[in-house]
């Protein structure tokens, strides 16, 4: 059995070229759109995916975070209260120690930061005040202990 199919006329069947310049540029355009917003797509979700962040700057210590509020050698109200308490490891009304990796480069003592938050008293509230005065006035348990310097080394200027 032999179908009966009909062959048009292919000189006037069109294979689907585009019909002028124009179509061709919308066509480029929207092609060059979907590489752009793929690409995009792909750098913003490896950031949500690995949960590392897009630039490569290096994060930065608290102690950096911290000092970053010094300038000119000034050491603001603020900066000296978060300094007292990340390294007193204590809370004070009023103060949020800045976020940031430990690090080891902050002070070993906490003597710098006493004499930060002594030097911008008279601007802490009183709850701010009697915090630090746990650290300032010895209690009830503690030694203290005067030293008065042997006389005799202040004569012979310390080679005696």
């Amino acid at each position: 059995m032999v179908s009966n199919v009909q062959y048009g006329n292919f000189k006037q069947l069109k294979l689907g070229r585009p019909k002028s310049l124009q179509n061709m540029a919308f066509l480029l355009v929207g092609l060059l759109l979907i590489l752009v917003v793929i690409g995009a797509a792909a750098f913003v979700g490896r950031e949500l995916l690995t949960g590392t962040p897009g630039s490569t700057a290096a994060p930065k210590t608290v102690w950096q975070n911290i000092t970053a509020g010094i300038t000119d050698g000034t050491v603001p109200k603020q900066t000296a209260l978060e300094a007292f308490a990340y390294l007193y490891r204590v809370d004070i009304p009023g103060v949020t120690v800045p976020k940031g990796i430990e690090g080891d480069d902050g002070p070993t003592s906490g003597s710098g930061a006493m004499r930060w938050v002594q030097a911008n008293w008279a601007e802490l509230t009183p709850d701010q005040q009697a915090v630090i005065n746990r650290y300032l006035v010895p209690g009830p348990n503690d030694i203290t202990q005067n030293f008065i310097p042997y006389i005799g080394a202040i004569a012979c200027g310390g080679v005696c």
